[in-house]
């Protein structure tokens, strides 16, 4: 977001949290997903990377990336990194149950997951999918 003061405001199927201070904002989206615990958890975060020192181009690319986007913008990638999630927390889970019932619940919380995000973006989930993905990310 170009502005400190613009409010981000509730999306669809996320919690928005705000925090305004003088010169910028905190915004912290979350959602909730009904499956069994696990001693594991996943987390994806951006960073601010210094830029001075690279070429202009690249200056240019990481300046883009560092200014944000839009709310509907920031919740859609939000949404599609929560799928990815969902799906990867799945797979960890499964190797450690045995109960058919949950694995059965647990496959069809991945078919749905792998659907919506299929919808939203068929490029993204074959990346997310692929072998090059999880070996490039250590997932």
């Amino acid at each position: 977001m170009s502005e400190a003061r613009t409010p981000f405001g509730p999306q669809p199927n996320v919690s928005v949290y705000e925090w305004d201070f003088e010169h910028f904002k905190i915004v912290v989206l979350s959602q909730y997903l009904a499956m069994p615990p696990h001693r594991t958890g996943l987390f994806f975060h951006h960073v601010t990377i210094d830029s001075r020192g690279t070429e202009p181009s690249v200056q240019d690319q990481l300046r883009n990336m560092m200014r944000g986007q839009s709310p509907a913008g920031c919740t859609s990638h939000f949404t599609r990194a929560s799928l990815i999630h969902a799906i990867q927390m799945v797979e960890q889970i499964k190797q450690e149950i045995s109960d058919p019932d949950q694995l059965a619940y647990l496959n069809e919380m991945a078919k749905a997951a792998e659907a919506k995000l299929a919808e939203l973006d068929a490029a993204t989930w074959l990346l997310a999918g692929s072998d090059y993905f999880r070996t490039e990310t250590g997932q």
